[in-house]
């Protein structure tokens, strides 16, 4: 409002709203001081609020960057990240709930909230290095079942734990109760593997006796395709197209006894995912240790993110090309200071039209947007 008694136009009234948790406020200027004005001052008393929510978001910004700072000075990175928010279609729900902590998903340690969502996008970015293989699987003298399996990369090494609950593998390479098919590839080896006649090196284990084994990984082209301390052999999971086998540590809070024993190791379960990293990925929230502190500063890291996000959403608002807005009244003065050689008319013309276009692309966009909401 500086902006505008500086400018000499009188305000006619002002309007606070709050629709949906989003504040705002309208500002009704006298029109007819705003006409006798200079397009770079009409700029300026147009283009004010973008600079506020430019300085809004560049202060809390900076504000995040403070508390990243001190986060490691409170002791806060060693500790586990706690679930804050677990949606019901999740396909960790019943699992997982609010309050149990995670250590580490896909063998990776977890020590900022974000680091949940870099695991999962470079897994995306990546692509999950698989090989493709049809073929006949003749397990057990059953009939022959044409199946298409990926054989992961990444697997761990054969280690006593591992074998000690398995059974046979069903037709169709499925398996019963909540076994997983594991393919047990040699180091000494080639790959890629022939399913044909490697399907009786195919087991169903238990996954979660098999993920506390070491992890290993395939090199192709290589003497030695993978590297075993104690075995010569891998287990590698044989997933449909798509899936991803993730394994997650997890601190459950409501075990039997868990707060009364010393070691942590006690209360630690791993959860066995298969299945579509994106959905999972985005089905949990994190957050920092449960207390006071950690609390405290959750609440105000949840609040500075969603005040950046709504004034940078104003500041995108107010400068669009769209009729009856800020941008409007901006780009016309724009195009004031071309009065030079852009006539009246022609001004107005290329207005009219990329107000047209702008309001449109902003509508088709609301509505796009609307229905992948309600998906």
């Amino acid at each position: 409002m500086l902006d505008f008694n500086s400018e000499g136009v009188p305000i006619e009234h002002v309007a606070v709203f709050l629709a949906c948790l989003v504040p705002g406020a309208l500002v009704a200027l006298n029109q007819e001081s705003l006409q006798v004005l200079s397009p770079i001052r009409s700029l300026r008393i147009y283009c004010a609020g973008i600079w506020h929510n430019a300085a809004c978001c560049a202060a809390c910004f900076l504000s995040l960057l403070f508390f990243q700072s001190i986060i490691p000075s409170l002791g806060m990175v060693n500790k586990p990240l706690m679930v804050s928010t677990i949606n019901e279609d999740s396909p960790l729900a019943g699992y997982l709930e609010p309050g149990d902590s995670i250590i580490s998903a896909g063998g990776i340690k977890l020590q900022k909230p974000k680091d949940w969502f870099e695991v999962f996008q470079n897994m995306s970015k990546e692509g999950l290095t698989y090989y493709h293989q049809t073929g006949n699987a003749n397990i057990s003298m059953q009939a022959s079942h044409n199946v298409t399996r990926d054989i992961s990369m990444q697997g761990f090494c054969v280690c006593s734990k591992s074998f000690q609950i398995h059974s046979e593998i069903l037709p169709g390479l499925l398996c019963p109760n909540e076994s997983l098919p594991f393919y047990e590839h040699l180091c000494t080896s080639s790959w890629p593997p022939n399913m044909n006649s490697a399907a009786q090196y195919i087991y169903c284990m238990r996954a979660v006796s098999v993920v506390e084994c070491p992890p290993c990984s395939i090199k192709e082209g290589a003497n030695q395709s993978c590297e075993c301390s104690g075995s010569n052999a891998c287990l590698l999971p044989l997933l449909d197209h798509g899936e991803a086998f993730v394994n997650v540590k997890v601190q459950k809070q409501n075990l039997k006894n868990c707060h009364m024993v010393k070691n942590d190791s006690v209360c630690e379960q791993n959860i066995i995912f298969v299945g579509d990293v994106e959905v999972l990925m985005r089905s949990v929230q994190l957050t920092y240790v449960s207390s006071p502190l950690g609390k405290l500063l959750g609440c105000l890291v949840n609040l500075l993110m969603y005040t950046f996000s709504v004034s940078a959403a104003m500041a995108l608002l107010n400068s669009s090309l769209v009729f009856h807005l800020d941008g409007e009244h901006i780009f016309q003065s724009g195009l004031g200071l071309m009065k030079s050689w852009l006539p009246l008319r022609r001004r107005q013309r290329i207005t009219h039209i990329s107000m047209t276009i702008g309001t449109t692309l902003t509508v088709i966009s609301l509505m796009i947007s609307f229905v992948q909401f309600l998906i």
